[in-house]
């Protein structure tokens, strides 16, 4: 019996081991390969590029995100677009639209969010257009009319539709309506100075109504999620969050504006698992 159960604790401890070095890898490669998009995809914004080697100090109890699924975001936020001509909310979201929150002279984040968010409209399943628009909104106030004119020429060129960026409008606000729309989708972000900023990595769907359906995490996005997220508002019809996976698993960077894999916590998970059901087997031998 003695010999059993101490093969059972061996087994155990490899099996804890072997589940918990791919999760170490997989850190790893998940951090290097960020580092690498943030380095290749920053832009040339003289003095406005935060430098990441230089320490900073962070409230980071600011920065996040409080899901409002199934909330209502105020119809009548004014937003000025691109052409410098002002809406309503309202007026804007006539079908499903997958909103981004980002700042035009972010040097490396949400020039990934845009552009990943585009590659997965270009295979999602519905029609850009027909069945649903994209709009960003700078949650910057000195963003210039100049600078959403500049963004939306940099990243609606990576939609394979050659109309797409007809159904992908670039706005500015001042500093209440963008208070008003960033509190409406519980998005939480810091000023660190002009034209820097520390803020969650997501896109949200809403309705052609403007009910918050769908928050999609982090910088990478798969085709079929945003199909989903369309087919939800569609039918206004809030969709299930994997909010939860990502807090646990990840949890914000402030430093590199993302989220970070946290191993600890998973190796620790992984480890207490195992641990139970050592005990689990053990008390039924006993039995």
């Amino acid at each position: 019996m003695a010999a059993k159960k101490y093969h059972l604790l061996i087994a155990l401890v490899i099996a804890v081991l072997l589940c918990g070095a791919p999760l170490v890898s997989y850190a790893k490669k998940g951090h290097d390969e960020g580092h690498n998009m943030m380095k290749g995809s920053s832009m040339d914004q003289g003095s406005s590029v935060h430098d990441h080697s230089k320490p900073m100090e962070v409230d980071e109890s600011v920065i996040g995100v409080d899901e409002m699924i199934g909330e209502q975001v105020p119809l009548d936020v004014e937003l000025t677009d691109a052409n410098g001509q002002t809406f309503s909310l309202g007026e804007v979201l006539d079908k499903p639209t997958l909103l981004m929150l980002v700042f035009y002279h972010c040097p490396s984040a949400c020039g990934m969010i845009q552009s990943n968010a585009a590659h997965a409209v270009n295979n999602a399943p519905h029609q850009l257009g027909k069945d649903f628009q994209m709009i960003s909104v700078s949650f910057d106030d000195e963003d210039t009319l100049k600078d959403a004119q500049t963004a939306k020429a940099n990243y609606t060129k990576v939609l394979k539709d050659p109309d797409g960026a007809d159904h992908w409008r670039y706005f500015t606000a001042d500093a209440e309506n963008i208070k008003r729309l960033t509190d409406a989708v519980g998005f939480r972000f810091m000023k660190m100075g002009t034209h820097n900023y520390v803020h969650p990595n997501l896109v949200t769907m809403l309705s052609g109504s403007g009910k918050v359906i769908r928050y999609l995490y982090g910088m990478d996005y798969l085709p079929f999620d945003v199909g989903m997220a369309v087919t939800e508002a569609f039918r206004e019809e809030p969709g299930i969050s994997i909010k939860k996976i990502v807090s646990y698993c990840f949890d914000y960077d402030p430093k590199n504006k993302r989220y970070a894999f946290n191993i600890v916590r998973v190796f620790g998970a992984v480890t207490l698992v195992g641990m139970g059901l050592f005990f689990f087997f053990l008390l039924r031998k006993k039995k």
